[in-house]
């Protein structure tokens, strides 16, 4: 948690947007541009690039959009907001950053919050601000690479939760 907040924190004069990629995601070919036209498409809006295959309606509804080659699929906000790969508003941002650590305790959480995406999808519940997926996930997650944070923690390949669920293929 501590290190999302500094990826948040001062970003450049004239940004707009800042993207937050984990350590050990893997961007799409074509990336940058995928993500610039993303962001032409929903400024105002939280983006996630990436979504775990854990059951449930975030599931659920980005393998419907899939099907019908949409573009957008919303994440169900009582659930997880993976951060792996995250596009924030700078306002966003901002206001997430003014708000942590929160006044009140997160329900079903101990302090000190630890936890990226519990803390991120909690404010985004409570302020009411939907985030949207891209489809197909643009970020992998590969379960077989050690993270800085977690280098402890390999899956490969067995945690559907940290795979993408549908990782674009732009090569």
């Amino acid at each position: 948690m501590r290190n999302y907040l500094r990826c948040l924190s001062d970003p450049p004069p004239l940004t707009t947007h800042l993207a937050v990629l984990q350590d050990d995601s893997v961007a799409c070919h074509n990336f940058d541009e995928l993500v610039h036209n993303a962001v032409k498409e929903r400024p105002d809006d939280m983006i996630s690039l990436f979504v775990g295959g854990l059951p449930g309606k975030t599931r659920v509804d980005f393998l419907r959009a899939l099907k019908k080659r949409e573009r957008w699929s919303p994440i169900y906000m009582p659930g997880i907001v993976h951060v792996v790969a995250m596009v924030w508003p700078v306002a966003a941002a901002k206001e997430f950053l003014e708000w942590f650590p929160p006044s009140k305790p997160i329900p079903g959480a101990r302090a000190p919050y630890r936890s990226d995406d519990m803390v991120v999808g909690y404010w985004a519940r409570i302020t009411k601000r939907q985030v949207w997926a891209t489809v197909p996930c643009l970020v992998e997650h590969p379960d077989d690479v050690p993270s800085v944070a977690q280098s402890d923690r390999r899956a490969d390949g067995a945690d559907r939760g940290r795979r993408a669920i549908h990782f674009v293929n732009t090569s």
